[in-house]
């Protein structure tokens, strides 16, 4: 169920989980400490916010590091969203940095991958690029010629 407007805040380290579903969807609430994760969905909508996340306590792989901001709004009846994250100190199998950013726009069939950057202390890497999904008209057409 969900905690009521105004509850007490939870004891120092404790999770905090808020839960609300109905006919237009759901929405569920993480926090803990400054920690928060706020999903919502709908019948096409799917939206995501997450701020100050300790990615070393969850032991993904060897994904360590903390997201610092990360979002996501999709609408799929529209075909269209957008999303970012930042991450500071990340680490994946030995490779370190200071930080991380990333971003993405979805529009049709085109998902355009924003400047994501990879600051290491005396390095920058830098990737952007978009990708044309594959739909049914184009693989026939393809497939035609």
């Amino acid at each position: 169920g969900a905690l009521p407007a105004g509850a007490p805040a939870p004891p120092t380290g404790a999770l905090a989980v808020e839960a609300l579903a109905g006919y237009s969807g759901a929405c569920v609430s993480l926090r803990r400490g400054n920690m928060r994760c706020e999903l919502r969905a709908g019948p096409s909508l799917a939206q995501a916010t997450i701020k100050e996340l300790p990615l070393d306590e969850l032991e993904l792989v060897s994904l360590r590091g903390v997201v610092q901001s990360a979002e996501v709004d999709l609408d799929f009846m529209r075909r269209k969203g957008t999303g970012s994250i930042e991450l500071t100190q990340p680490r994946f199998s030995g490779v370190k940095g200071e930080s991380f950013t990333s971003g993405f726009a979805w529009s049709g069939d085109v998902v355009t991958l924003q400047p994501t950057v990879l600051q290491q202390e005396v390095s920058r890497y830098e990737l952007q690029g978009q990708y044309e999904v594959p739909t049914l008209e184009r693989r026939a057409g393809a497939a035609a010629a």
